[in-house]
């Protein structure tokens, strides 16, 4: 739409950055004219309707009003300026109008008051959803389905509450399974997807295995109904922000900085590095030079989770984020297809993102690994400077801590 149309947003020589109230903006909410307000920016967004990929129902969900909370909550690593020629002018200053989420949750947009934000680590106590002493039963609010065997669940925080953990640590869910006449115990790590600082929210996306204990029960709750036990924060490892970790446990703590992350995940193990890069994207946004590498091992091209949301980041972001997405299944080759691995891009070592087939081998670790700095004459960075998070499969962990070994990268 960019591309094809001079003028998508209609404006006929008038001005993109006129003041438009909200009064305005609430006349054009049919099927057939769409405004919607995007971070203090009004948008029309009918030209957009036929290719939304989403189609137009989801557009309608903010149609003459504010949908910032929902553009962020659907769209978390995609700029708002990627839409910029469909903008038709600047929201006159008046009370906000938010969305629903359709999960009986709201969310507020990051972009609209950066320095009121909460901090997962600051937050008093008594903002705090979650406690490490104690199980808080969470009530589940919305499910979604992302992949055949993936769903994000949601579940409610209460009201002005955030979750309490910090971008890297995880939670314990537990509930109760019968097995055989009893009933036992089963508890299950998992690291929340949504933003750190959520308010009243948060999301677990769950892989559900035919034979696990847990996911089928988490993929079979009522939303409105069921609640689930849970407890943390927990985990060895916490982003700080500005490239700084902290590593080790509580009391032996200690940060050290990087300039380039290389998160290599399997399957449902890049649950972690999901919500780390959501915390890194916001500070892209802001001028930040830290470098990621995501090298996603899975099964087959469908089971790749988030994958339209990834290549985008990587087409924002295309000096700070690369993609290696290595499949162990690759589709196999069709008349006029080209083959998996030559699909898009190239194979420069910066390209936006790479198809590789195969398993975790020492070469494609060498390769996530091999980055640049960032000055002018982009020299390869060093090693110290570099982070290297794995999460998958026991397994997989060894496969990948045993080739990062032979590359001389030290265990921490």
């Amino acid at each position: 739409v960019m591309q094809m149309d001079k003028d998508p947003a209609g404006l006929q020589g008038a001005s993109p950055t006129r003041r438009i109230s909200m009064e305005e903006v609430a006349q054009h909410a049919s099927t057939a004219d769409i405004w919607m307000v995007l971070a203090g920016r009004v948008f029309n967004v009918t030209p957009y309707m036929e290719f939304h990929p989403g189609g137009k129902a989801e557009l309608m969900r903010a149609a003459g009003a504010d949908g910032t909370a929902l553009f962020r909550e659907l769209h978390p690593w995609v700029s708002i300026d990627m839409i910029d020629k469909l903008q038709v002018g600047i929201l006159e200053a008046s009370a906000p109008r938010t969305m629903s989420l359709g999960t009986g949750a709201t969310a507020r947009s990051p972009a609209a008051s950066p320095a009121a934000a909460p901090t997962a680590a600051g937050a008093p106590e008594d903002r705090r959803a979650l406690s490490v002493s104690t199980w808080t039963a969470l009530p589940l609010v919305d499910r979604k389905q992302v992949t055949l065997d993936c769903v994000l669940l949601r579940f409610d925080l209460g009201p002005s509450k955030v979750s309490g953990l910090l971008p890297g640590q995880h939670l314990v869910v537990r509930m109760q399974v019968k097995r055989g006449s009893e009933m036992v115990e089963v508890q299950r790590q998992y690291t929340p997807v949504s933003d750190a600082n959520a308010t009243q929210y948060m999301d677990l996306l769950v892989k559900v295995y035919p034979t696990g204990k847990l996911g089928p029960l988490l993929a079979a709750l009522r939303p409105g109904v069921d609640r689930v036990e849970m407890q943390g924060p927990f985990g060895d490892l916490a982003y700080l922000c500005g490239g700084r970790f902290g590593l080790g446990g509580a009391g032996a703590r200690r940060e050290v900085a990087v300039e380039h992350v290389a998160m290599i995940a399997a399957g449902s193990g890049v649950t972690p590095m999901l919500q780390l890069l959501r915390s890194i994207v916001d500070e892209w946004r802001q001028g930040s030079q830290l470098q990621v590498t995501l090298v996603f091992c899975n099964r087959r091209e469908e089971d790749i989770i988030q994958r339209h949301e990834l290549e985008l980041l990587a087409s924002e972001f295309a000096r700070r984020f690369r993609l290696r997405l290595l499949l162990s299944q690759p589709p196999a080759p069709d008349a006029g297809v080209e083959p998996w691995p030559r699909r898009k891009g190239s194979e420069e070592s910066w390209a936006k993102v790479r198809r590789l087939e195969g398993r975790i081998s020492g070469e494609v670790l060498r390769e996530a690994l091999a980055v640049e700095d960032s000055s002018a004459d982009r020299q390869p960075l060093a090693a110290s400077k570099s982070l290297a998070l794995v999460c998958g499969t026991e397994g997989f962990n060894d496969a990948v801590s045993q080739g990062l070994s032979q590359l001389g990268v030290p265990a921490d």
